[in-house]
């Protein structure tokens, strides 16, 4: 792949970053809150168990869901995360849903690298067949998803990523270079 982008998309230090958790629907919305956004820097720092148990302290919400979809992709159950992340689609709006979807995408390639070791070890053509059916299956839903939300600069960066056909590199080019932040921007 080109080495076009400087912007460090390393599955494990960015995927697990659920943008702006706002007040929960809970009894006690501030502290269950304050509760998750510590979770949520707990799995960034890859303190999964502390995470957990700060977890369990709060209500359930879409935010928990989506901190406990995180952890159970870090730990390699792309299973679990993918059907958390795939009910949690609907209930979050603009910055959190297109992080959420990043997320989700990234744990489908992740997984398709997983099945694909899998394949690899496999001498069974049985076997083989079916785990090309799942890389498949999981490469066309991250396209699908890509493509659906590719208004989002890191979904399309990830669109482009998975069919750089289509996309306009020299319109997300100009897309990444009107970012503010520069340690976000594109090496040229």
């Amino acid at each position: 792949m080109s080495k076009f982008f400087s912007i460090s998309f390393s599955f494990f230090s960015t995927l697990f970053i659920i943008l702006g958790i706002n007040s929960p629907s809970t009894g006690n919305a501030l502290e269950d809150q304050k509760i998750l956004q510590t979770a949520q820097q707990q799995i960034e720092l890859g303190n999964l168990s502390d995470a957990t148990r700060l977890l369990d302290k709060v209500e359930d919400s879409p935010y928990k869901r989506a901190l406990y979809a995180n952890i159970a992709a870090r730990v390699g159950d792309y299973d679990g995360a993918i059907t958390l992340y795939d009910t949690l689609i609907d209930q979050f709006q603009d910055q959190s849903r297109y992080r959420l979807l990043w997320n989700y995408i990234q744990t489908l390639r992740e997984r398709q690298e997983y099945f694909q070791w899998q394949l690899e070890q496999e001498y069974d053509p049985l076997v083989q067949k079916s785990f090309k059916s799942l890389i498949e299956s999981d490469q066309a839903l991250a396209l699908n998803l890509s493509r659906h939300y590719r208004e989002d600069l890191e979904i399309a960066i990830l669109l482009w990523e998975l069919s750089p056909d289509e996309i306009d590199i020299n319109a997300l080019r100009t897309k990444i270079l009107a970012l503010k932040n520069s340690g976000s921007k594109v090496e040229s």
